[in-house]
């Protein structure tokens, strides 16, 4: 016997016996040159140690003859009579059982001591055994008095892949499974007829428990362990039937509809005949059909059944059924010790082990623990259509479902969910709460546990989550404070909370000032993606959600990485194939499941063998080392925030050679393609970024750990240090780079007010963010920042397994300080007390003056000089914008062409003027507008979407590239807004005057071209061109201030401001738009007036503009 093949471990272990090294030679195997050993009958030695001679005790020390390389294992098993340790030393890792490991010591031991009296004598050693798996071990005594002894939980089966198949094919083979009572009943019946009498539904049920193939089957499997490495490896190849193996494991708790789905699932894989099958898919029909049987759990079906008829029993006293059924109340006790889990469960859905030791006299335990967590990730499509079966599988068997729903995702599909669950006979119990980011609050998780609490959920009743990140944040983390411990599914409505939040084990929520304070480890049991929800969301919220499948790409799936490739900015628009012409292609259908498959698969290689996070190699934190300390001080979404770390990561792995450059352009301009951020300015402000890295390191346990490609796309390693000297440079280095791509590198729809983000309300800022308070564009995309705004869904912006944030985005507490309200100083009672303490001392410290002048200033040459760049505050514009309607899909189709074809998108009117033109053409019941200057059309758009069917706006542009541009932006336009607009490729001034003189009239006139012309423009208009009541409207009045000193364009804006305040027949104002109205009476033209009703370009202060 050789000495590896007793031991039954790696080839390179080795048994090493005090003082003593074994050595082969002909005669077998020999001790060394002291010679104190002898040979068994096996031609194995056996040494002193192994039969009764003492040593001294300093010659009890190992060795480890023939090692070249470290050791990396030792452990021990102790003897009586010297209690000294008999050490084993192992040279590879490659033991995943510490436990059999000694086992086959101890046989080791047994075949070296081969005589009686060598046996009789020898040390005596204990070892009880429990394998990872739970399963009880053999026990070896020696003698009375033990040095530890082990704790012993569960006695599990061991898997035989070969006796199961045959039981599940024995249970499939044709006419094992007995129906007598259901099929004499129902001769000839069609499906939809059959209402089957309660107590021949339950007759029925027992004679298919009882049916002995099946009841051998039942049995065998509840005593496997279903959860273990063993299991799954054995049956990966069919997932449907492990899923099945998993809940049947529990047939004695599962209600007799949920029985009878994973019944029918296991035996249809295993080609169960179709007769029988079509009987057992009837039977369901005709439980689901009652539900006083359909709820009943199955061993309490068995205890009814077996029953005495007197006392209610259904089976006569004489059924030949009353034995079998009696095999599963057995089999019921023997459970309660060998593994109540099967039969007492919390939930079906996770199991406890242990291995535990302890010395005799219970002085020290050493204990090793866990927890092992089933859980299913589906994509479907159409989860709410009524003729699929997933939800109405798993809360139909219940009786009902209670769910926590997103108000604004209630608010969309709300009624789609009740006519759901109504038409499944299922009572929905919604539960509706706020999904925007100031809702992630302590008060809320409290709420919901409240409302948990009211509607009697049990510890076994999957909650149903319904939105986005900060539903699965607060209602994840409720489930796991509920009864410490409560199955939730998730369904998730948006792209994040689909790929990575949804089926994230990371729940938190916001408290005391901190962000992320609070939180636990709580995966949902089943995450269901469906991309039609996809359909309602805002496309920057696409595009934010993109960022996190292309950080899997990134490192984890270079195909994934191709398929994002391929078709780039069609996923953003056609928002992943549920909106638009590519509904309709198979193909782009195909690959748009394919890419949440993948995004998913990735994600989940990533994170399920670190659910907890003990260690920090996690790929699915690329992107998430630098962006969680500036993502909220720039007001960035999300995933821009995390695309600009992940460009910086890459152009950083190009430093550490661990890429080449072509890959990393092959990165950028990915995420370039995606219409993602690659940069910000805020990563000029290297003291942010290098905050966030300190504090990154001190979440991640002392280690910077921080994901970068490596090797090729697709694959993933670590950079650990980045000095602050590095950092800096890599930055400089890295916005050059960045300056070469689409828009500078700047993403659309970056900030969170670009997608109607309100601000986050529960968060400030302190220290060095302060700096940034002005750019956060209200910082609203902390944690898993969601929000929404009108017709959209929930948006998710989980910092994808990253516990470490310093900036929300993250699952741990941050030192980020929630504004204090509600106190008598800071929250004045009425609105006249806030005006005398807050708004007087404000206004009187800024030294603001009434606004009113009572005598108009001297004209001049020039404007007054003016220090500034910009007209406001940054982030004026964006909390604006987020407060404005979003732009039709017209409107964003100017926006997004304007920028791929790199035209001068400031010459392009915005959101904001935009929509105030459109307001003011709707509340002046404009029919006819003159636009002067259509660059690439959006004031066009906007007036043409305003005006009535049969309306007309004549729009004038000088340049023909920039006019073939808008001609092409046209072409894509709904036929009714196409149908009123009149492009015309000419000089503006020549073709107003053939317009005033073919006697044509405008209800407006909106100017907004060279700005040398704006005088001359503004006479033609007002020469004859404007209707009675007829407006006229300016753009870039107040770039008198704000261009250069010396550009000719500054002064001659200064001049037509002037020129029209002192045309005595308008009235003006000059604010951010100019617009002027002019009133006609019966005698003569004489009045024009200037208004605005907010501020509609801060930005168009960018020096040099045109």
């Amino acid at each position: 016997m050789d000495l590896a093949e007793g031991l039954k471990v790696h080839k390179n272990t080795v048994l090493v016996a005090p003082c003593r090294s074994l050595k082969r030679s002909r005669r077998g195997w020999e001790m060394d040159e002291r010679g104190e050993g002898s040979e068994s009958s096996s031609g194995v030695p056996s040494p002193a140690w192994a039969r009764n001679g003492s040593r001294k005790d300093s010659e009890w020390r190992p060795r480890c003859p023939g090692f070249t390389s470290g050791l990396e294992v030792c452990t021990e098993v102790h003897c009586k009579y010297k209690a000294t340790p008999l050490f084993c030393w192992i040279k590879e890792k490659t033991v995943k059982c510490f436990d059999q490991f000694f086992l086959n010591l101890l046989r080791l031991r047994s075949t070296l001591c081969t005589s009686t009296r060598a046996r009789a004598s020898s040390p005596p050693i204990t070892l009880i055994s429990q394998t990872r798996n739970g399963r009880n071990g053999d026990t070896y005594s020696r003698a009375k008095n033990t040095m530890t002894h082990a704790i012993s939980y569960y006695d599990l089966e061991t898997l035989s892949a070969e006796r199961l198949k045959d039981s599940i094919a024995a249970v499939a083979k044709e006419g094992s499974l007995k129906f007598n009572s259901f099929t004499s009943k129902l001769p000839g019946l069609e499906l939809h007829e059959r209402t089957v009498p309660t107590s021949d539904l339950r007759l029925s049920l027992v004679e298919l428990l009882a049916s002995p193939d099946l009841r051998e089957l039942l049995l065998y499997v509840s005593r496997l362990p279903v959860f273990s490495d063993e299991v799954a490896n054995a049956y990966s190849h069919d997932l449907t039937l492990l899923g099945s193996l998993k809940k049947l494991k529990y047939f004695l708790n599962l209600p007799v509809a949920s029985f009878l789905y994973e019944l029918l699932s296991l035996t249809t894989g295993a080609s169960l005949p179709s007769t029988d099958r079509e009987t057992l898919s009837s039977l369901i029909s005709a439980v689901e059909k009652q539900s006083t049987i359909a709820q009943v759990v199955i061993k309490e079906l068995i205890r009814t059944a077996l029953l005495p008829p007197a006392s209610g029993g259904f089976l006569e006293a004489a059924s030949p059924l009353r034995e079998p059924l009696s095999a599963y109340e057995s089999h019921a006790a023997l459970l309660e010790t060998a593994d109540p889990h099967a039969v007492y469960p919390t939930s079906i859905y996770r199991q406890c082990h242990a291995v535990v030791h302890a010395a005799t006299d219970a002085s020290l335990i050493e204990a090793v623990m866990g927890t092992e967590i089933t859980t299913t990730i589906k994509i479907v499509n159409g989860v709410l259509d009524l003729d699929n079966l997933e939800l109405r599988k798993l809360y139909l068997p219940l009786g009902r479902a209670v769910a926590i729903v997103d108000r604004q995702v209630d608010q969309i599909h709300g009624k789609a969910m009740d006519t759901y669950f109504r038409f499944h006979q299922i009572e929905l119990k919604k539960l509706v709460y706020g999904g925007m980011e100031k809702d992630k609050d302590i008060s809320s998780v409290e709420n919901i546990l409240l409302d948990l609490k009211h509607s009697g959920v049990c510890r076994n009743e999957p909650v149903l989550v319904v939105g986005g990140g900060v539903i699965a944040d607060i209602a994840g983390f409720a489930t796991a404070l509920y009864h410490r411990n409560t199955p939730y599914v998730m369904l998730a409505t948006s792209v994040v909370s689909g790929i990575d939040a949804g089926p994230s084990p990371r729940t938190c929520c916001d408290g005391s000032g901190y962000k992320n304070i609070y939180g636990s480890y709580h995966p949902p049991v089943m995450t269901l993606t469906d991309r039609s929800f996809f359909s309602s969301l805002h496309t920057g919220w696409v595009r934010h959600g993109l960022a996190e499948i292309a950080k899997m790409a990134i490192v984890k799936d270079s195909s994934l990485f191709d398929l994002l490739e391929k078709h780039g900015g069609d996923l953003v628009h056609s928002k992943l194939g549920t909106e638009g012409p590519l509904t309709s292609s198979a193909d782009f259908q195909k690959e748009c499941d394919l890419i949440i498959g993948k995004a998913m698969e990735s994600y989940v290689k990533s994170e399920y063998g670190n659910l907890w996070e003990t260690h920090q190699c996690r790929p699915h934190a690329y992107g998430h080392t630098w962006s969680p300390g500036y993502e909220i001080p720039a007001g960035l979404l999300h995933g821009h925030a995390v695309a600009t770390c992940m460009g910086f990561g890459a152009f950083l792995a190009v430093e550490e050679g661990l890429i080449t450059e072509a890959e990393m352009e092959r990165i950028l301009a990915l995420l370039s393609k995606l219409e993602l951020a690659i940069w910000h300015p805020i990563l000029d402000d290297k003291e942010c970024v290098w905050s966030s890295q300190v504090k990154m390191v001190q979440k991640r346990g002392g280690n910077l750990a921080a994901p970068v490609p490596k090797g090729e796309i697709g694959k993933c390693g670590y950079i650990n240090v980045v000095s602050r000297e590095r950092l800096d440079a890599s930055l400089d280095a890295y916005k050059l780079i960045c300056s070469k791509y689409p828009r500078e590198g700047r993403g659309i729809d970056e900030h969170c007010t670009d997608v109607g983000l309100e601000p986050a309300g529960t968060v400030g800022t302190n220290g060095k963010q302060h700096e940034h308070e002005q750019t956060a564009a209200s910082g609203c995309c902390g944690g898993h920042g969601h929000g929404h705004s009108g017709r959209s869904n929930t948006i998710d912006t989980r910092e994808s397994g990253d516990l470490d944030s310093s900036a929300g985005s993250g699952k741990e507490e941050t030192a980020t300080a929630v504004v204090s309200s509600g106190n008598s100083d800071s929250d004045p009672g009425t609105y006249k007390e806030w005006i005398t303490k807050r708004q007087v001392k404000r206004n009187a410290a800024k030294e603001i003056q009434s606004g009113v002048l009572h005598a108009a200033p001297e004209a001049t040459a020039k404007p007054p000089a003016f220090p500034n760049s910009e007209l406001f505050y940054t982030g004026v514009e964006r909390y604006a914008l987020g407060m404005t309607s979003l732009p039709s899909a017209n409107l964003a189709r100017v926006a997004k062409l304007t920028e791929e074809k790199a035209l001068f998108a400031p010459c392009m009117v915005g959101q904001l003027e935009g929509q105030f033109l459109k307001t003011i053409t709707m509340m002046k019941g404009a029919r006819r507008v003159l636009d002067v200057g259509t660059f690439t059309g959006y004031s066009a758009a906007a007036f043409a979407e305003a005006v009535p069917a049969g309306g007309m706006v004549v729009t004038i542009e000088n340049d023909e590239e920039t006019a073939r541009a808008a001609a092409e932006i046209f072409s894509g336009f709904d036929e009714a807004t196409q149908a009123k607009i009149d492009l015309r490729v000419t000089s503006a001034l020549d073709e107003m005057k053939k317009l005033r003189e073919a006697g044509e009239k405008f209800d407006i006139v909106f100017i907004d071209a060279d700005k040398d012309n704006y005088i001359a423009y503004y006479d033609e208009a007002m020469a004859g061109l404007l209707s009675e009541q007829g407006v006229i409207m300016a753009d870039n009045s107040l770039c008198a201030l704000v261009y250069e000193e010396g550009d000719s364009r500054r002064d001659a804006l200064h001049k037509f401001n002037q020129h029209v305040r002192e045309d005595d027949r308008v009235e003006q104002v000059v604010d951010f738009v100019s617009f002027i109205v002019k009133h006609m009476d019966t005698s003569v033209s004489s009045e024009v007036r200037q208004s605005s009703l907010m501020c509609l370009r801060p930005n168009v202060s960018v020096r040099g503009r045109s």
